[in-house]
């Protein structure tokens, strides 16, 4: 029977839990044809399914959620999916493949990810934590001016590793998301980062890099999902500052350097391409004329009118009929299972922060985790990201070690379950 929290014996958590994040956040996993991923999934199922096995002693729930209701819906919606799939061979006509198979047992994947997470990861891991995720950040950096200047040998070194991960670096033109294959991938995790940096681990430096880091990968849904938490320092800043002239004139001598300075770099560096179509889009009202919107738009079109003809059920996994990648998660949970499933889905992914709003409390606590949770679900609505183990298992950390952060600012903080115990 699973408690409400699991952990590794010692012995087992002397193996080094914070070597699997490292591998999560740091493995090309893209080399070899995507052997490197499949192989870090292996490690990573093995060390969950031992936190299952091996429990021992009550610690904090994955991500505040208890580690029963993971299994429970997760085995849930593996019926759900395999439901949705029969369905849609049997009464819409479409054909199933290996890759759909696959798809229909994805959810039991993730059991063993989640559970590894609350099983493993606890307050004292909170500082290596952070550091590894400013390395994760300050690699990004390095490794774009290593390819935008050409640095002899290093170079070389990175394109040998990365060359295949969508690596673009044309002065006006730079798509960078390493340590990631997959720009859209980086964003997302330096969004969560973003917010980890920005209200939790407060350190502002560093959530000033990774919002670089985000604006080098390039990615137009990273732009717009770290608007709510830019948003939000900013008036907590202008906030505090209210209470002394001094901090007054200095956030306005900050704040007008810093725009000073972008406009700058926008117009040394042409405004880097990407950036500047979406605001010459956003200003025109018309995301249409961003290049690609068109496709993800029809993509996401014709997902929706499946949607319409079968809400409840969907149609299973879709790949026949070219949708299996949707770019919207908000799209392509309900073509797949269903409404009701991916409403389902939703709140799993809502009830870490929404708990943490509700219970957290320092305000600024609440609001950071309303932004979070915000911040998420514009990247959701651009990208089928969730599919992907490796981004499900850093997603799933990160909301995680928001929680700890604000337990160890908090001793009384009803999430840590170990002052409620004592």
């Amino acid at each position: 029977m699973l408690k409400a929290g699991v952990s590794l014996p010692k012995s087992s958590r002397k193996f080094g839990d914070l070597s699997l994040i490292a591998l999560a956040l740091f493995v090309p996993g893209h080399l070899f044809s995507w052997t490197l991923e499949w192989l870090w999934l292996a490690v990573q199922l093995l060390a969950g399914g031992l936190a299952i096995l091996f429990a021992r002693r009550p610690n904090q729930a994955t991500a505040a959620i208890p580690p029963i209701i993971w299994l429970l819906t997760l085995t849930a919606l593996t019926f759900s999916g395999c439901l949705s799939a029969i369905y849609g061979h049997a009464a819409v006509g479409i054909p199933l493949d290996n890759g759909d198979l696959v798809d229909l047992v994805r959810f039991l994947f993730f059991i063993p990810l989640a559970l590894h997470i609350g099983a493993c990861m606890e307050s004292r891991h909170l500082e290596a934590v952070s550091k590894l995720m400013k390395f994760c950040v300050l690699l990004n950096i390095g490794c774009t001016i290593v390819l935008v200047f050409e640095l002899p040998f290093l170079i070389d070194l990175v394109l040998a590793i990365y060359r295949d991960a969508k690596v673009q670096y044309a002065i006006n033109h730079i798509r960078i998301g390493i340590p990631f294959a997959n720009p859209n991938f980086a964003a997302l995790v330096f969004t969560l980062m973003l917010a980890y940096f920005l209200f939790f681990d407060r350190s502002i430096r560093f959530a000033a890099l990774t919002l670089l880091a985000i604006i080098l990968t390039g990615s137009r849904s990273g732009y717009i999902a770290a608007t709510p938490l830019l948003l939000l320092g900013y008036f907590e800043f202008l906030f505090h500052s209210a209470t002394s002239g001094k901090r007054i004139a200095f956030f306005l001598v900050i704040h007008g350097a810093a725009v000073a300075a972008a406009g700058q770099l926008a117009d040394t560096f042409g405004g880097f391409s990407r950036v500047s179509e979406l605001v010459v889009a956003l200003q025109g009202g018309d995301l249409g004329q961003v290049n690609t919107a068109n496709i993800r738009f029809e993509l996401i079109d014709n997902a929706l009118r499946f949607i319409h003809d079968s809400p409840v059920l969907g149609v299973g996994p879709g790949r026949a009929l070219g949708l299996d990648v949707v770019d919207s998660q908000l799209a392509s949970w309900p073509l797949n299972y269903g409404i009701p499933a991916a409403l389902l889905l939703y709140g799993l992914f809502m009830a870490p922060m929404a708990l943490l709003a509700i219970k957290a409390s320092k305000p600024i606590h609440r609001w950071a985790a309303i932004a979070t949770l915000l911040a998420f679900f514009l990247m959701l609505g651009t990208g089928d990201f969730m599919k992907n183990y490796r981004l499900f298992y850093l997603v799933l950390m990160l909301m995680h070690f928001m929680h700890l952060a604000a337990m160890r600012t908090d001793p009384g903080h009803p999430l840590n379950l170990r002052s409620s115990l004592s």
